[in-house]
């Protein structure tokens, strides 16, 4: 048995709060929140392809490093990881705007004074 001791477990993170948890302080109607929920539920399911896509590549990656391909392959591979992360970045950019859009104005200014608080450093 070891002497050291067990590290300690790490704390748990809080659940993320969407838009739709702030349902009542932004006033959404229900076909908004369908919406919404529509548009995070296809935002999830794409995310989760490209991240599988992103760790395959970059597994592929380590292993033409290990093996010693051609400079040419381990580009192209590069390329592919770049290509990718992209995409995420634009996924999320535009599934942002998606909602966005959902929102009136008015509730729009109110999310984004809900985001500001949450993102405020903690005192």
């Amino acid at each position: 048995p070891s002497a050291s001791p067990a590290p300690a477990a790490k704390p748990a993170a809080a659940p993320v709060k969407t838009l739709v948890d702030y349902k009542a302080e932004l006033g959404l109607k229900d076909e908004q929140i369908a919406k919404v929920k529509s548009t995070l539920g296809a935002f999830a399911t794409q995310m989760a392809a490209k991240r599988q896509q992103l760790l395959t590549a970059r597994q592929e990656y380590n292993k033409l490093l290990a093996d010693h391909a051609a400079l040419d392959a381990i580009k192209a591979k590069l390329q592919q990881i770049g290509a990718t992360e992209l995409d995420i970045r634009m996924l999320d950019v535009t599934t942002s705007r998606d909602i966005e859009a959902i929102l009136t104005p008015d509730q729009l200014a109110k999310w984004h004074k809900l985001q500001e608080a949450a993102r405020a450093p903690k005192k």
